[in-house]
């Protein structure tokens, strides 16, 4: 037990010794760091993260930053432990970073899909009142026809029979309001285009 702790007291000595000559910009004695942690930190953090290479970038990030920031770092403990910390701490902000992103996706999607919803109900509310729109101006027996088909669920023989009419002419009638509709719809379609346009300079 004795050497056991004797052992892990010396270990400790190095990693100290280690630092201190990355401190004095030894890039030798960085590499050495780089390969005796790069593996166990990997091990560690994937304990709260199942994701290899998110593991990886965290670590390769907390190893960089060591060289990187060698003269800033002061360390009270061991390296070993200042490690293990870095990896737990970059971990944690990782985590924090991307929930707070998937939370602002998840609210911009949503906005999206309510701003599509209300348009596409703003454009069906505009297209049924050029619709009735459109009806009001056939002239009144086509118009009869019309709503008597359309609106009631009248065939053309029952329209015909109810108005005293041929079944020729209810056809004739239709077809001239399918027309005189169309034609309504088309222009109404084209200036609201033109207006929303307008809108958008």
């Amino acid at each position: 037990m004795c050497k056991n702790k004797f052992q892990s007291l010396s270990i400790h000595q190095n990693y100290t010794e280690l630092f201190t000559k990355i401190k004095n910009d030894d890039i030798k004695a960085y590499e050495s760091v780089y390969r005796i942690f790069y593996n166990k930190l990997c091990r560690y953090l994937s304990n709260f993260c199942s994701e290899k290479t998110i593991v990886e970038d965290i670590v390769q990030d907390v190893l960089i930053k060591l060289w990187v920031k060698r003269r800033e770092i002061e360390i009270n403990t061991s390296l070993e432990s200042y490690l293990y910390k870095a990896a737990y701490f970059s971990f944690l902000d990782y985590y924090r970073k991307h929930k707070r992103i998937n939370e602002n996706l998840e609210q911009i999607r949503y906005s999206l899909v309510n701003e599509i919803e209300s348009e596409i109900a703003e454009n069906n509310e505009k297209q049924m009142k050029i619709l009735h729109t459109a009806i009001e101006t056939l002239p009144n027996r086509c118009k009869e026809i019309f709503m008597l088909n359309k609106y009631e669920g009248y065939r053309y023989k029952e329209i015909a029979e109810h108005l005293n009419l041929s079944v020729k002419t209810v056809e004739n009638q239709m077809g001239r309001a399918f027309s005189i509709i169309r034609k309504y719809i088309n222009s109404a379609t084209i200036s609201l285009l033109f207006y929303s346009f307008l809108q958008s300079i």
